[in-house]
C-alpha cells in the first residue's frame, strides 16, 4: 500500500473515514486505480 500514498488523495479518504464511509481501493492498472466509498 505504500506505492498509493502518493497517488490518493489523502485529504479526501481521511474525511471520509471521519464521517463514518467505508472505502477501498482497486489497481486497474500501474497508473489507474478507482477508490469505491460505502456508508450504510
Amino acid at each position: 500500500m505504500s506505492e498509493l500514498i502518493d497517488i490518493l488523495p489523502s485529504p479526501l479518504l481521511d474525511k471520509a473515514s471521519s464521517l463514518g464511509v467505508a472505502h477501498w481501493v482497486t489497481k486497474l492498472d500501474a497508473e489507474n486505480y478507482i477508490i469505491y466509498f460505502y456508508k450504510e
